[in-house]
């Protein structure tokens, strides 16, 4: 289980072996987090910004409901966008050239009942 308390988050194993929920959750997160601990630990990576990040506070949770909505919206267009303007002629693939972009959306203090 993953325990968050002010800005630091915790793995707690015992539980992390009994819930395939959580299991499911951290395989989607670890490439992220990989990529941010490779991003900053390259020399120079403070002065590129490699990392960015925003926080809406919303006035209720009506209006968080349509921030997040639209925050991921608006990340998949972008990303689609991207892709689809450089991908316009073809290019040898390479993985040492790769540029990787994640985006993660995260929603604190409201719930959504799916």
């Amino acid at each position: 289980m993953v325990k968050e308390s002010n800005d630091t988050i915790e793995l707690i194993g015992s539980v992390a072996r009994k819930s395939a929920t959580l299991v499911k959750s951290l395989k989607s997160l670890l490439p992220i987090i990989s990529d941010g601990v490779a991003s900053t630990s390259q020399p120079g990576s403070y002065d590129q910004k490699v990392i960015h990040r925003l926080t809406l506070r919303a006035s209720d949770s009506r209006d968080q409901i349509v921030m997040y909505d639209r925050a991921i919206t608006g990340a998949i267009s972008y990303l689609n966008g991207l892709d689809q303007s450089l991908h316009g002629s073809p290019r040898p693939s390479s993985k040492k050239h790769d540029v990787t972009i994640s985006v993660l959306v995260r929603q604190r203090g409201f719930e959504r009942k799916t």
